[in-house]
């Protein structure tokens, strides 16, 4: 949960740095992969960006792991829940 939320921050950082310029708030959605990023980034904030996108896919993926979600579901029987 906190590579997640680290990766939103990281992203509305950079959306925050690349529309002061423009003037208004961004239209766009989020980008999900490093190709969806603006091709005007500066090198530090692609490589922060990708970086984080990187962690926000590596955590989905471990949250959609077959085995890690029927070991969720054995807890919540064994626990009651």
């Amino acid at each position: 949960m906190k590579i997640a939320s680290l990766a939103l921050i990281a992203l509305a950082l950079v959306g925050c740095s690349s529309s002061e310029t423009g003037g208004g708030g961004s239209t766009s959605p989020a980008p999900k992969t490093s190709v969806d990023l603006p091709k005007d980034m500066a090198a530090p904030d692609r490589e922060r960006a990708e970086s984080a996108l990187g962690a926000a896919q590596a955590q989905q993926n471990a949250a959609n792991d077959p085995a890690r979600v029927r070991a969720m579901q054995e807890m919540k029987k064994q626990h009651g829940g």
